[in-house]
């Protein structure tokens, strides 16, 4: 019975490094498959688009289980959907298309470096705004 708390704490406090590691081992395949795909002819725009609807494909029967038990569901409306549109016409796509098309320019390693650079520029935007 002992060994199991200790199994739990040890997998509480290992669980968010591994998260990490596995977030960053996707992004850097993602970014090699992108650019495997981008030198071989593809065009980073269709790129984008097999990627958002891979990720679709993946996430909408998860949210459809994960929430199933629950007995109101909010009604779709136009004015809601129009808005799920923008977010995700600002948020994400635009950002992968200028990601994709400067990978397209450059390599791997130049795309990987200012994925990561942009916390720190955010931080130093912040900094100079406040």
């Amino acid at each position: 019975m002992g060994g199991g708390v200790i199994i739990t704490r040890v997998l509480e406090d290992v669980l968010p490094c591994i998260s990490i590691l596995l977030v960053e081992a996707c992004t850097i395949f993602l970014t090699i498959a992108a650019s495997t795909a981008m030198a071989r002819g593809m065009s980073p725009f269709v790129f984008v688009v097999y990627t958002n609807a891979l990720a679709s494909i993946i996430l909408l029967p998860y949210s459809f289980i994960s929430d199933r038990d629950k007995i109101q569901r909010p009604l779709f409306t136009s004015h809601l959907l129009w808005r799920v549109f923008l977010l995700g016409l600002i948020g994400v796509t635009i950002a992968q298309n200028l990601a994709f098309l400067g990978l397209f320019y450059s390599s791997p390693i130049v795309a990987i470096s200012m994925a990561n650079i942009v916390p720190a520029l955010s931080f130093m935007l912040t900094a100079m705004l406040k």
